[in-house]
């Protein structure tokens, strides 16, 4: 294990703190429009960040095993720390959900079901560092690790990531099939009436489709995209009152756009498929979520009401699968929903708490890192020039001040014994003249008549091609001796 030193990113925080601000004031504003009473439309509070979200995982997903599988084949530069970036990506899940198990019991005490149901998923904001190091503790400690143990367990968690996506979608998809194969759509009469009423008061940009079917014993909606999305009801014979709350429930779920949650968390459960806490947290993350719903559709209701809510969920037969939403609940959740129904509390929407935990983990990311033992700098540079061609440094800044080279010789030697670890992340350096004056040695190579720029500050090392600005980066396993450096300068 090696012990970095923080590096001093310039603008990183500022930059991080605005991002959780935004992600805390979007889910703010969506609880705001989730306890109005007439005239809005219900307003996505996770489905808004994780309908983008899934896209990036599986993109990234993809590139990663194109490059575990074809190594250098598509997108190089994109590619080539992939195992490395996968550890980097995956360990935030470890111990973001770890940590979410032990503290929910807390959170649901003193907190809205809504802001738990957000806790599921704030998790996913790591990708927006994927592209860049933005906390100022990345790649602090790393992990060496042989190029053939990072590939063999990347191939094991690639089996089972394509394990669990293939059988999840397929179960949906098989079982989007056979209720439509049994359905049959309503298009008039009096429940259809009831229901565009509703979809007039929800402000509905879209008529969703609604059917009946007999294949059901439980109200669900099945469909991501609201051009796929189909209500279903089942072949009961239901009261004015009941269809109203039913289908209330399923529009704020399709507004909300829950069902990308849902999918959202299979997503997460196929990638971190060997955390067992990933797969615990699912039927929590469900809980919340369907909780949250009900007591916006219960907010105005009187305790009659509340008690015929709670008693469709009672004579409903939960058959939830796939990334559907479901009125009904497993009976373990049942004690769950039913108090928070009968006996809603008025919690808190946990803002400040939502900012620091974007903030706690987008700052967080990248702390631990894999590295691939790759040989020594003079071996990587070689791998760049032609086996004839001739290496020469023409100068060095160090500290901020150019100098020229009295031993070209030695230098060369010298930097090119140093053993190197790839890392992954694109780890910046300083710009400003304090930080430049603290360590910072930028060596100015040049093979034959191109030229090439290595940048060494702490243990990071950054080698790449001055005219394209293709490289790499890279940790030293023994940092540079600033007194030896000085000795073969002028």
């Amino acid at each position: 294990m090696i012990l970095n030193s923080p590096f001093p990113l310039k603008g990183s925080l500022p930059l991080l703190a605005l991002f959780s601000a935004i992600v805390t004031v979007l889910i703010r504003l969506a609880f705001t429009h989730d306890s109005i009473e007439w005239g809005e439309r219900y307003k996505p509070f996770t489905g808004f960040i994780t309908s983008v979200i899934s896209f990036f995982i599986l993109f990234t997903a993809f590139f990663m095993a194109a490059d575990i599988l074809f190594p250098g084949v598509i997108l190089r530069s994109f590619t080539d720390t992939a195992g490395l970036e996968l550890f980097r990506l995956l360990l935030p899940l470890l111990v973001s959900y770890t940590l979410l198990w032990f503290l929910i019991p807390l959170l649901r005490k003193y907190f809205h079901p809504a802001f738990c149901a957000v806790c599921w998923t704030l998790p996913n904001i790591v990708y927006f560092t994927f592209s860049r190091s933005l906390s100022p503790l990345d790649n602090l400690i790393i992990l060496p690790v042989k190029a053939s143990v990072l590939k063999t367990v990347s191939l094991v968690w690639l089996a089972g990531f394509l394990a669990v996506m293939i059988y999840r979608v397929t179960s949906h998809l098989r079982f989007r099939k056979a209720l439509l194969a049994s359905a049959t759509e309503i298009t008039e009469g009096h429940v259809y009436d009831l229901y565009m009423n509703l979809l007039k008061e929800f402000r509905c940009q879209k008529t969703y489709r609604l059917g009946i079917t007999p294949a059901l014993n439980t109200p669900l909606t099945v469909g991501i995209e609201e051009s796929t999305t189909i209500i279903f009801l089942p072949q009961k014979e239901y009261s004015d009152e009941q269809l109203d709350l039913i289908l209330r429930h399923e529009l704020v779920h399709i507004q909300r756009r829950d069902p990308y949650t849902k999918y959202f968390m299979t997503i997460v459960n196929a990638a971190g498929w060997f955390i067992p806490f990933t797969w615990m947290t699912s039927a929590k993350a469900s809980q919340d979520l369907e909780l949250s719903c009900d007591q916006t559709v219960i907010r105005h209701c009187d305790e009659e009401q509340r008690k015929e809510y709670a008693n469709l969920i009672l004579s409903s037969s939960c058959d939830e699968r796939g990334f559907t939403t479901c009125l009904a609940a497993k009976a373990k959740d049942l004690q769950y929903r039913l108090r928070g129904i009968m006996k809603p509390e008025k919690k808190r929407y946990g803002t400040v708490l939502i900012f620091l935990i974007c903030f706690t983990i987008l700052s967080g990311y990248g702390i631990v890192s894999l590295a691939e033992e790759c040989g020594t700098l003079g071996e990587k540079i070689r791998e760049t020039a032609p086996a004839d061609g001739n290496i020469h440094i023409s100068s060095l800044s160090r500290n901020g001040k150019r100098k020229t080279v009295a031993d070209e010789e030695g230098l060369y030697r010298y930097i090119a014994s140093k053993g190197i670890m790839k890392i992954a992340g694109k780890s910046s350096f300083p710009s400003d003249p304090v930080s430049e004056q603290n360590g910072l040695t930028i060596i100015y190579l040049h093979i034959d008549e191109e030229t090439y720029i290595i940048q060494i500050f702490g243990r990071q090392c950054r080698f790449w091609h001055a005219e394209t600005d293709q490289g790499s980066w890279f940790a030293l396993k023994e940092p540079i001796d600033a007194d030896v450096l000085d000795s073969y300068l002028n």
